[in-house]
C-alpha cells in the first residue's frame, strides 16, 4: 500500500510490487467506476473534499 492509501480511489503499486497484474488493476479501475456511476463516492468526497483544479499546458479559446 502507497503512503497515501487512505486517500487513494485505486492504489496500483501492485503493479510494481508484482502483487498484481496490469489486467487486474485495469479490472479494479473498471469495477471502481462502475461503483462511483453507481453512487459510491470517492474517497475525496469521503474526506469532504469539494475542490479541484484543471492545469493547462496550452491556452484555451
Amino acid at each position: 500500500m502507497s503512503i497515501m492509501g487512505e486517500e487513494l480511489d485505486i492504489d496500483a503499486s501492485g503493479i510494481l510490487e508484482k502483487t498484481h497484474t496490469i489486467p487486474e488493476i485495469g479490472q479494479m479501475i473498471l469495477s471502481d467506476i462502475e461503483n462511483v456511476t453507481n453512487g459510491k463516492e470517492t474517497k475525496n468526497e469521503e474526506l469532504g473534499f469539494s475542490e479541484f483544479a484543471i492545469h493547462r499546458v496550452l491556452p484555451s479559446f
